[in-house]
């Protein structure tokens, strides 16, 4: 009986780490499929709460467009009074919004998506994201990295 703790211990600790156990509350990591990060489960954020979510890009996609998109889960309208989510984006988490690269807020209302046409930096994706002024917001979030335009592209082949 006593062994049980030290066997235990080890195979607590593994599934604290790999079944999905988040050490960092305030920055959740968006998960790559293929050319696409989202976001593993469905984020719940109370009334402007604000999280840092970030995309580890590997210094692959310098020069490709990020396309973020946020998906309102009990809201696809984007009714202001129902719960939104404003959101920008930035390649350094300590950068204001003001030096954001896009933000989802575009004449002055909140939209689901926001384009970086021209990734240049080699640094990690973060979104900054904020809920509006309700109890819960419930999204996704999905980031779409399109690949490197050729010279020869022209709108006519987009």
């Amino acid at each position: 009986m006593k062994h049980t703790p030290i066997v235990l211990l080890p195979l607590l600790l593994a599934l604290a780490h790999f079944g999905g156990a988040q050490t960092l509350i305030y920055k959740d990591d968006l998960h790559e499929a293929g050319t696409r990060f989202v976001t593993r489960d469905v984020q719940i954020v109370s009334l402007e709460e604000k999280r840092v979510f970030v995309a580890s890009t590997c210094k692959q996609f310098a020069g490709s467009s990020a396309n973020v998109t946020v998906l309102l889960n009990n809201n696809p309208m984007w009714l202001p009074n129902a719960g939104i989510v404003n959101f920008y984006v930035v390649d350094d988490p300590a950068k204001p919004e003001s030096a954001a690269l896009c933000s989802n807020i575009q004449s002055g209302q909140a939209v689901p998506y926001c384009l970086v046409p021209h990734w240049n930096s080699t640094n990690d994706i973060y979104v900054i994201a904020t809920a509006g002024r309700v109890f819960a917001v419930t999204f996704t979030m999905t980031i779409r990295i399109s690949p490197k335009q050729s010279k020869k592209m022209t709108s006519n082949h987009i």
